[in-house]
């Protein structure tokens, strides 16, 4: 199982985030992704990070080290401790499985009255419509995949990127009820390449 989390009867209320994807095992059975949104989908609002580590320190000089890949991504208002713990309880954070140095995913969700990006919390009475937007940086070729509840979705349209830098916009009818949302990104063949952490809907 990896670094898979196997406690029972773990108290979730007091977990602020959980590692989903450490080194490689990125999905499938050592992955920490499916654990992460059965906790999500029971109210938790667990922020995903990722982590990596290297266990060969005698690697050749023109190998590329296991750490830093992947990567946890912040968007933090300053380079403080405070600040960038702070953006990570917050959930402000999304995942670059490969560790790149410029890849950017952006998720944001708006109504007529308030704004929410990743991390963050939206309210919408039933048959409010919300708008939302992805934005793909450095991810020409791999295609956007919206996932509500834990199930992927025909939300957006997972034709490949074209472009450097691309937006794309779909827009959501609230039933009133909680759910959250969030993007993963794909490449062509279908690997995941990065993990966003949720909008959380009338939590």
């Amino acid at each position: 199982m990896g670094c898979g989390w196997t406690v029972p009867n773990t108290d979730f209320s007091r977990v602020t985030a959980i590692e989903v994807i450490n080194g490689n095992l990125v999905e499938g059975p050592g992955s920490g992704i499916l654990l992460w949104q059965e906790q999500l989908n029971k109210g938790f609002r667990l922020k995903g990070i990722a982590g990596s580590d290297n266990h060969d320190a005698d690697l050749p000089p023109d190998a590329r080290s296991a750490v830093g890949r992947p990567t946890t991504v912040i968007y933090s208002p300053e380079l403080s401790e405070h600040a960038i713990l702070n953006a990570i309880r917050a959930g402000h954070v999304f995942i670059d499985v490969e560790g790149t140095k410029d890849r950017i995913i952006e998720f944001q969700a708006k109504t007529q009255a308030n704004t929410a990006g990743m991390g963050d919390s939206i309210s919408a009475p039933a048959e409010q419509q919300i708008h939302f937007t992805v934005r793909l940086v450095a991810l020409k070729g791999a295609y956007p995949e919206i996932i509500q509840d834990g199930q992927s979705t025909t939300l957006l349209d997972k034709s490949a990127s074209g472009k450097s830098d691309e937006t794309r916009e779909f827009d959501y009818a609230s039933d009133g009820k909680r759910h959250w949302l969030r993007v993963n990104v794909r490449s062509g063949n279908g690997s995941l390449q990065m993990v966003g952490n949720p909008i959380y809907l009338n939590f």
